[in-house]
């Protein structure tokens, strides 16, 4: 009641803006922090293959998420179960092949051409059978800085649901960190109403994330962070996966 409480205040008093944004941050300091389980239980994950699977959605880009899959390779020495949803493209001659042989990959046809990214997130999550799910885009890699093992570690000792790993994009820094609501900026929608604008700030233009996670000095509390993110399977379920309304829309 005191959680359902606060929400209801947050909705009505404009909150605080001690980042110096220029903007109140939405939920700054009013969610839990992530806080470390009693020892009694944390299950520790020992086999990175057992306890983690990687689910890609993709359109057409099969030669990518087989770049994802060497990279994998070369970079932990070996695969990580994938579970791939490919829209219902058609390729040239020994592209699904090459990459339906890697071991531990699941492949999968959309439906149609245009299914969507929630659905097909859906439709591979459907599939996941490990304690931990990783999602990423088509065009993600591997390299020596990957540390997958750090995300697993996270979750398995703390009451966060997911944990993203920090990537480059381009050549320069993605995006992650605060989320912020301008309570003075609205935008028409598609009824032709006035409603509120959402916008986010990155670490890098406000310096600042939430509080460091305990035990983890080099992990924050974020609002938002890059497709390249491990969570807990069961929690990703609870909450109802991804909306297939929005097909294309990141949420």
């Amino acid at each position: 009641l005191a959680f359902l409480k606060d929400r209801k205040a947050l909705l009505h008093q404009p909150p605080e803006d001690p980042a110096g944004c220029g903007m109140p941050a939405l939920a700054y300091n009013r969610s839990p922090p992530v806080l470390p389980l009693p020892p009694d239980q944390i299950t520790r994950c020992t086999n990175l293959t057992e306890c983690v699977t990687i689910v890609v959605k993709t359109g057409g880009r099969a030669p990518l998420v087989q770049e994802l899959a060497d990279s994998i390779k070369k970079t932990l020495g070996f695969h990580l179960p994938m579970v791939v949803v490919d829209d219902a493209i058609q390729y040239e001659d020994g592209v699904i092949a090459n990459l339906t042989s890697v071991p531990l990959l699941t492949y999968l046809v959309g439906k149609d051409a245009n299914m969507g990214i929630s659905e097909g997130r859906n439709t591979g999550l459907a599939k996941v059978k490990t304690k931990y799910a990783g999602f990423f885009d088509d065009d993600a890699v591997f390299d020596n800085n990957t540390d997958i093992s750090r995300l697993v570690e996270l979750l398995d000792t703390t009451d966060a649901s997911l944990a993203g790993g920090k990537s480059t994009t381009f050549g320069g820094e993605n995006f992650e960190g605060i989320f912020r609501f301008n309570t003075t900026t609205c935008k028409p929608s598609s009824e032709g109403q006035k409603v509120p604008w959402y916008v986010w700030l990155s670490r890098k233009a406000c310096a600042k994330n939430h509080e460091p996670v305990v035990n983890f000095p080099d992990c924050f509390r974020c609002d938002l962070t890059h497709n390249f993110f491990l969570a807990k399977t069961s929690d990703i379920r609870d909450a109802g996966g991804w909306s297939e309304e929005l097909r294309i829309a990141e949420h």
